[in-house]
């Protein structure tokens, strides 16, 4: 899992992503899974911040069934960046602690578990 800097056809963004290769059916099913959880969490962080940011729109909630899925995609606005940009980066920190600390103790039990059956098979 990482944050990324890029841009698209609406701009640079922020987003948090993950990267798994799968390779067989009941791999890309678990993975899907594991996307989904990750999303609901973060979708659960953003919703418990209230924020200036509108960050809601933020969370990605699709299948995950890629190889480098995000499960939140921000778009940056540099208009106003020199007023905005404390406000940003400290939301930015404040999601991904919280994150962190959530996924440490809720999901990653079960995460190092699905990479020990991974390896196995």
């Amino acid at each position: 899992m990482f944050w990324r800097i890029d841009s698209d056809k609406n701009g640079p963004y922020i987003s948090f992503r993950i990267c798994e290769w799968y390779y067989s059916k009941e791999k890309e099913k678990r993975h899907r899974q594991l996307y989904q959880k990750l999303s609901s969490l973060m979708a659960e962080i953003v919703g418990d911040i209230h924020d200036k940011l509108d960050l809601r729109k933020a969370v990605k909630s699709n299948k995950g069934g890629y190889n480098e899925a995000a499960f939140f995609h921000y778009h940056l606005d540099f208009s106003d960046w020199d007023n905005k940009k404390n406000l940003v980066i400290n939301t930015i920190r404040e999601i991904n602690d919280k994150f962190v600390a959530r996924f440490t103790d809720e999901i990653e039990p079960e995460f190092l578990e699905y990479k020990k059956e991974e390896s196995i098979e």
